[in-house]
This record gives structure tokens, C-alpha cells and sequence, in this order.
């Protein structure tokens, strides 16, 4: 129910139901109205005849010439109506056959001159108007009627819910061709991300509200384009600027922290300065290699190459790594490919998500680099024995900028919350793609796949 289109389709299909079912139960109820109407002009018209016949009689009127009169008509009309006449003191004078021995009833103080009654299984309309004293009564049959009626009603218990199935796949139909244009807008809006802002969303022809709405963020999208190119711009000038300047102050603390004239604490200081330098040297290659890959300059050197040989050499380095800081470092599934690569940036991508996991699980945790090739493509898996990131974060941890809370294992401060969004621009540069989920019970997978992978078979071993 929270979708528009599911509401709209609701909507519609209750909407058309209710308004078929009203028009037509309107009318059934207009058509009997009508075939009433027509039934009491019909008795009506019985009713004159039988005065017109009675009129010719002389007065006083003999009982048995009444009877003579009326009898006469009565069965001419016998296979349509019924005919009673009684006097002011309801002593039947006349009573068709076909009505046996039943009575039609007295409407003597009624507010009505016509009304229905039921003879055993007949269904009557009956017609009353005095004459010269006597009670003229017509009557016919309503079961007609009451077959049409009964129909309807059994077309409308049968039909209703046919006919809401009918508006309901009608009215998606009609939905999906009018949101047709908002599913490709969604669809182009999905793509647009800060690594592709120059695609827009298509304008649906002729100016509706949709099109307007559509040239509305179109505009809004020009703006968020020109504003990124130009941080993107700044953050490479400003980069570029600023490694002159560090390289000259590294030069300038070395030469100081060759000096023999500092005393211990001087020189103290001086190291930490050239770790503070060091830290703004690793920070502005970032920002540059990260302008790189936006305006789509990173340079590749790429080679085909076998997989399990570098994953095996960066397996060593890891270890080391690992152990350094107090964690274990697990070597998983290495199986034999080759891939068209980076050494040194893929390299680089797997080391920054290591040190990302190594910041954040707890003492003594384990990181598990495992290498597959699977249907054409080289999948790379990191997973972590860590805390994990929550479900609503997941998708942001390769932003820039952003940086999980300090694990236990005391390296507050150490990341800039760069490296995961480096490694994402490598992965993208190569084609591949990179994500992000949560093992069971805990832990982080990072998976990284990259096509044109080939299996190589697996090398034989000594019996």
C-alpha cells in the first residue's frame, strides 16, 4: 500500500466498481419506477373499462347483470388480470376465476389505491377504485418483474467482483503508461551519482507537470555538476600547490634533524614534525590520485598477469602488517587466474581496505584474504573478524571523508577516511566494482570483483 501506483490502481479500480455498480443498480431501480408506472396505467386503463361497461347499466344496478358485464371482460382478460368487486360492506359481488378462492385485499382507508400482495406463489399488483358504490378491484401479476429484478441482482453478485478484476488490471495498465516517464526519470536519477553527473534525466514530451518537474531537477543537477567541478578542481589545484611547500619543509627538518646542536627534546620534536609532514604528504597523493580518477586521468599500467602470484606477495606483506599490530592475518582460497591489472594500485586498494579492518577489530582479530575466479571474473574477498558497520552506514563507508569509530586496537587517529574511497576509485578505474557487507555472526566483507579474468589450471602436486 505505500506505493503510488498500487494506491492510484486501488483507487481506480474502486472508483470505476462503484460508479458501474451505481449507475447500473440506479438503473434497475429507474426501469422498475417505469415498469410500476406502466402497470398501474395498464389496471388503470382495466379499471376505466369496467366503469365504462358499468355506466351502460340503468340504475339500480342488478347484481346478476353485474356480473353478466364484467364476467364477460373478465375472461377475455384472464390470462392477464384478476377482477373482485364487493360493496361498502366487503360482500363480494364478483370474483374472477383465476383467482379461485382467494380475495384480494380491501384498500378501503388506505393511503394508496394501488399496492402489491402475495396470493400463495403469485406476487400481485392490485388497483382499487370505487364507482357508483362498488368496489372495483383489477390485479396482475408482478412475478415478471420480480424474474428481471432477481436477475440483475444475481448479474450484480456475479459481475461485481469480475468487473473490479477488470478495473483493477485496466487501471495498472493505465497507471504504468502514465508512469512511464517517472520510471525512467527514477531509472536516470538511480545512475546520477558524484562520479556521474553529467547524465540527466529525460524529458517526457509536452509540458505537464512531470516534464516541468523533470526540467526542475534537470537545472538542479546542472547546478550540483558545476558545484562538484569546481571542489573537484580546487582540491587538485590546491593539491598540487601544496606539495612544493612540504617538500620543502621535509627538506628543511632533515637538514635540522641532522644537526648536532639539538639536545634530546629538540630532537623529539623535530620527528614529530616530519610524521606531521609525512601524514600531509600521504593526504595530498590521496587528494590527487582521487582527482585523478574523477576527471577519469588515472594512468594504468595495466598487464595481464597471473592472480594467486600477487595475492601470494601481498600475503606476506600482510602478515608482517598484521602481526606488527597485534592481529593474525589468514591467507584463505588463492585459486590459479590471470587478469589484466594495476600491481601497484590494486595493491594499493587491498592494503588500504586491511588497514581499514585493522583499525577496527579488537585484539588478537583475523583478516582473511582470499582470491576466486568465477564465470569470467576475479573476486577478491576481505573479511574481518570486527564489530562490522550497522545496516543504514554500510553504503557510506566509501565516501570521502568518512571514518568509523577507533577500534580497540589503539589506532585512533591514524586513518583520514580516504582510503576506502581511493580503493573504490581504483576498482572503478579498472572497471570492476567494489561493496561492502556484514558477516554472520560479526565481521565486515569487503568484495572486490574485476572482469576479464581467466582460471589457469591448478599446478600439479607431488605424490
Amino acid at each position: 500500500m505505500n506505493s503510488v501506483r498500487t494506491r492510484l490502481t486501488i483507487w481506480f479500480s474502486l472508483a470505476v466498481t462503484a460508479a458501474t455498480v451505481g449507475t447500473v443498480w440506479s438503473g434497475h431501480l429507474f426501469f422498475s419506477k417505469q415498469m410500476r408506472a406502466g402497470i398501474d396505467f395498464l389496471l388503470d386503463a382495466e379499471i376505466q373499462e369496467i366503469i365504462h361497461r358499468l355506466d351502460r347499466l340503468p340504475d339500480p344496478l342488478d347484481e346478476s347483470t353485474i356480473v353478466t358485464v364484467i364476467d364477460e371482460h373478465a375472461r377475455l382478460d384472464a390470462p392477464i388480470y384478476y377482477f373482485q368487486i364487493h360493496d361498502a360492506a366487503l360482500r363480494l359481488i364478483y370474483r374472477s376465476p383465476n383467482l379461485r378462492e382467494n380475495l384480494l385485499p380491501d384498500l378501503t382507508g388506505q393511503p394508496h389505491e394501488v399496492t402489491n400482495f402475495r396470493i400463495d406463489d403469485l406476487h400481485l399488483r392490485v388497483m382499487e377504485r370505487i364507482h357508483r358504490g362498488l368496489h372495483i378491484q383489477v390485479a396482475t401479476s408482478l412475478d415478471q418483474v420480480d424474474i428481471l429484478s432477481s436477475r440483475l441482482l444475481h448479474t450484480l453478485i456475479i459481475g461485481t467482483p469480475i468487473l473490479l478484476l477488470i478495473s483493477v488490471g485496466i487501471g495498472h495498465l493505465l497507471v504504468a503508461i502514465a508512469f512511464r516517464p517517472v520510471s525512467a526519470m527514477h531509472a536516470a536519477a538511480a545512475r546520477i551519482s558524484a562520479s556521474n553527473l553529467s547524465e540527466r534525466l529525460p524529458i517526457p514530451p509536452g509540458d505537464d507537470d512531470i516534464a516541468q518537474l523533470a526540467r526542475l531537477l534537470n537545472r538542479l543537477f546542472d547546478r550540483l555538476e558545476a558545484a562538484f567541478e569546481q571542489i573537484k578542481r580546487f582540491t587538485a589545484d590546491a593539491s598540487h600547490e601544496i606539495r612544493t611547500p612540504l617538500s620543502l619543509l621535509r627538506l628543511q627538518a632533515e637538514r635540522l634533524a641532522n644537526s648536532p646542536n639539538l639536545d634530546t627534546a629538540e630532537r623529539e620534536a623535530v620527528a614529530e614534525q616530519l610524521e606531521e609532514i609525512a601524514r600531509l604528504n600521504r593526504l595530498v597523493e590521496s587528494l590527487l590520485l582521487l582527482a585523478r580518477a574523477d576527471s577519469g586521468n588515472l594512468p594504468l599500467a595495466r598487464r595481464r598477469q597471473p592472480t594467486h602470484h600477487f595475492i601470494a606477495d601481498i600475503a606476506e606483506d600482510a602478515a608482517t602488517l598484521a602481526e606488527e599490530s597485534g592481529h593474525r592475518f589468514a591467507l584463505g582460497a588463492n585459486e590459479p587466474a590471470s587478469a589484466e591489472f594495476d600491481a601497484t594500485l590494486l595493491r594499493q586498494v587491498i592494503f588500504n581496505g586491511l588497514a581499514n579492518a585493522l583499525r577496527h577489530i579488537p585484539k588478537n582479530g583475523t583478516v582473511t584474504l582470499s582470491s576466486h575466479c568465477r564465470d569470467g571474473t576475479w573476486q577478491i574477498l576481505l573479511e574481518d573478524t570486527g564489530p562490522g558497520v550497522p545496516e543504514n552506514e554500510i553504503q557510506r563507508i566509501f565516501d570521502r571523508f568518512v571514518r568509523g569509530p577507533d577500534g580497540p586496537a589503539g589506532l585512533a587517529g591514524q586513518g583520514n577516511g580516504l582510503g576506502l574511497a581511493i580503493a573504490a576509485s581504483i576498482v572503478r578505474a579498472h572497471n570492476g566494482a567494489i561493496r561492502a557487507e556484514n558477516r554472520q555472526p560479526h565481521g565486515l566483507r569487503l568484495v572486490i570483483t574485476l572482469p576479464g579474468a581467466h582460471a589457469m589450471p591448478r599446478p600439479a602436486t607431488a605424490s
